[in-house]
């Protein structure tokens, strides 16, 4: 005979994946050097590096799903769509170096499926949303022979709300700090 589970709220499934949408965001805005501030390959592989002349501001448009199941008492699975914006601007520009600002705002919906009640599959829980709001700075180094290097410091501001099939709601907010090191070595390829 198979071991019951007893039956639990349908808001308990909306709890395991409440570090998963921080994270998503935090990933989604922070990306890499080359998504943040546009596709710098052209300019490493022609071997110039940024200068004081080449100071630049630059925006991005966010957006995309994700999907994930955990393992547990209730197992929960959460379908996260994002949409959002960021922009930034260099402060200082010299042969090497780059430094500047970004901000951007970014809005999570997710659905998640999980075990609760008395149902014996995963059915509809409930639906987490996240408004998100950044601040950050970034230091990027590029030199001659196709080497980069980029720092990024970036503050986090987070109102979360749940909402449970059965009616029970709650919201909260958060803040984080996350720090990024990048580097990369370029390569040619081929003779041409």
């Amino acid at each position: 005979m198979a071991a019951s589970r007893p039956p639990c709220r349908a808001d308990l499934p909306l709890h395991a994946p409440l570090p998963q949408g921080p994270r998503q965001s935090d990933l989604a805005m922070l990306s890499d050097l080359h998504r943040r501030g546009g596709d710098e390959g052209a300019s490493i592989d022609d071997a110039s590096a940024p200068s004081s002349s080449n100071r630049r501001a630059w925006g991005r448009i966010l957006g995309g799903t994700t999907t994930v199941a955990q393992s547990g008492p209730t197992e929960p699975s959460s379908r996260i769509s994002m949409d959002g914006v960021q922009a930034g601007v260099d402060l200082f520009a010299s042969d090497a170096w780059s430094a500047g600002v970004h901000g951007g705002k970014l809005r999570s919906d997710a659905r998640i499926d999980g075990l609760h009640g008395l149902h014996s599959s995963a059915t509809h829980a409930g639906n987490l949303r996240a408004d998100t709001v950044y601040l950050g700075s970034y230091a990027a180094y590029a030199n001659l022979q196709g080497q980069y290097a980029d720092f990024v410091l970036q503050h986090r501001r987070q109102d979360l709300t749940a909402n449970a099939t059965d009616g029970t709601r709650a919201s909260g907010d958060g803040h984080s700090v996350t720090a990024s090191a990048e580097t990369s070595q370029c390569f040619a390829l081929g003779g041409g």
